[in-house]
């Protein structure tokens, strides 16, 4: 009786701790404790790393222009080592020639008219010396200032003139070689450097002179 009365009683006691918590079966389900989840060990800025960039497209290299022959550009007063001024004019029969076209031969330009006193003591010398070195390269290009044609064809006949005979009617040529006073003579040689220039009546030894230095 005692036995019976014991173990119902430790029942109740047992009953009556366990019902205010809810019950003292385990639970089904275990409670996990969040882990603290550790940084990340990748770099925060994901983007691929990038080298030097190429150039645009477009970006080409830069070449030096090539050498270009020296020449005259404008008018500057005739002096020995420049450059000959090409210029281009009707001779008597109504042909153009230039200076340029004469490339390769030895020429004297001579600015002259036939009014002028010391161009015509000139002329002989000129008309000799063509015939002497004509063979060897040597050019004469006669540049009439102002004048008309027949006149100057009459005088040319008289003087028996066999190089050319060019009319700058306009003045223009005579301009852009600075002539301030006839005769004047430019010396260009075969490269249309000018070599000699002379202001004034050439003798013909003088004249010879400079036409040998021209030729040779």
């Amino acid at each position: 009786m005692f036995a019976k009365l014991s173990i119902g009683f430790y029942i109740v006691l047992l009953l009556m701790f366990c019902l205010p918590f809810g019950g003292c079966a385990p639970s089904s389900t275990a409670t996990l404790v969040p882990t603290r989840v550790l940084p990340s060990l990748v770099p925060t800025d994901t983007r691929p790393v990038q080298g030097p960039k190429e150039p645009p497209a477009t970006a080409q290299a830069t070449r030096t222009p090539a050498a270009q022959p020296t020449k005259a550009s404008r008018p500057v007063p005739p002096q020995a080592g420049a450059s000959a001024y090409d210029f281009t004019l009707k001779d008597l029969a109504g042909q153009s020639v230039s200076l340029s076209g004469l490339r390769g031969k030895k020429v004297m330009l001579n600015f002259w008219a036939t009014w002028c006193g010391p161009c015509r003591i000139e002329i002989p010398s000129m008309v000799k010396l063509y015939d002497e070195f004509h063979s060897r390269g040597f050019e004469i290009l006669a540049v009439n200032l102002r004048e008309d044609t027949a006149k100057v064809s009459q005088f040319a006949r008289e003087y028996d003139i066999r190089f050319p005979i060019l009319l700058d009617q306009g003045g223009v040529v005579s301009s852009n070689y600075f002539v301030h006073g006839i005769p004047t003579s430019v010396f260009v040689d075969d490269a249309g450097v000018i070599q000699n220039v002379h202001v004034g009546t050439l003798s013909e030894s003088a004249m010879r002179k400079y036409v040998t230095d021209l030729v040779d």
